[in-house]
């Protein structure tokens, strides 16, 4: 399977996990300890499939590429549960797309990728698209958009990171790093943490299990495609799948409020999108 394909179920399976996040999450739900257990089960599912191959051996440089994935997603997972406790999905989606902004430019930096003029001018399209969603005032005082903003900037630096990590370690043994840091150290970061984490998953069972499997298939798709092909290009096909989550935003869960300017928006960004790929 070719790394376009791979990309692209990747995001249409992430596209499932976005969706079921925020009907779990939208009345402003404990996004943490939700996001524990989503942690918990992708990532005991892929420690069997470690443990059913021989360990590789791991020297210092590829601990250190394995630790920086775990915390590229300690910091991306605390984001992304809580700017689906905090916005619309049709306006999420459409503004955490500045990953595909953040993620050739942070590839330049830390793994030598190059950015072409297309590229560029995909990235003036997407700010260009992001705009027409959301005007700088209603950046300013919305704060669910503005930690939207902030899972672009850490998700870019996470896929930077696995992308990284590829070189030195299997799919599955970079998934299971990615989720050691963050079921440590996510509880240290609540109050009261074992009664909100048995507290979720009683309240919120079927929803974890949902949105583990997609993210699982999300995960496994995405850290496959890198293996085959640049961090942006990868990244690009991934976040064009984002009309979905629009669409569902919109006209399933009612998000009516600038309908047109999100649709618009959503457009121009993926027109973007589609540039920085070609």
């Amino acid at each position: 399977m070719n790394w376009i394909v791979l990309s692209a179920l990747s995001g249409l399976a992430s596209t499932g996990f976005n969706i079921t996040n925020r009907i779990a999450l939208k009345d402003k739900e404990d996004s943490t300890a939700y996001g524990w257990w989503f942690e918990f089960v992708r990532t005991m599912f892929f420690l069997v499939l470690v443990f059913k191959s021989p360990l590789p051996y791991l020297d210092q440089n590829a601990i250190l590429k394995l630790s920086l994935v775990g915390i590229s997603e300690l910091f991306s997972v605390y984001v992304f549960m809580k700017m689906h406790s905090l916005t619309e999905l049709s306006i999420s989606s459409v503004i955490s797309r500045l990953r595909i902004v953040w993620s050739p430019l942070f590839a330049w930096f830390l793994v030598n990728e190059r950015l072409t003029l297309v590229e560029y001018i995909g990235i003036v399209a997407i700010f260009l698209g992001i705009a027409v969603v959301s005007s700088p005032s209603e950046i300013k005082k919305d704060k669910g958009i503005k930690i939207a903003f902030l899972f672009s900037i850490s998700s870019a630096i996470l896929s930077t990171m696995i992308k990284s990590a590829t070189v030195v370690a299997s799919s599955e043994l970079i998934i299971v790093a990615q989720g050691i840091i963050p079921l440590f150290i996510l509880p240290l970061l609540m109050k009261n943490s074992l009664f909100r984490i048995k507290h979720s998953f009683t309240h919120k069972f079927i929803k974890i299990l949902i949105a583990s499997a997609f993210n699982i298939i999300s995960s496994y798709l995405m850290v496959e495609a890198l293996h085959l092909a640049d961090t942006s290009k990868v990244v690009g096909i991934f976040l064009a799948m984002t009309i979905f989550s629009v669409i569902y935003g919109i006209f399933v869960m009612n998000e009516r409020e600038k309908m047109y300017r999100k649709i618009f928006g959503t457009i121009i960004v993926i027109v973007g999108i589609i540039l920085t790929v070609v």
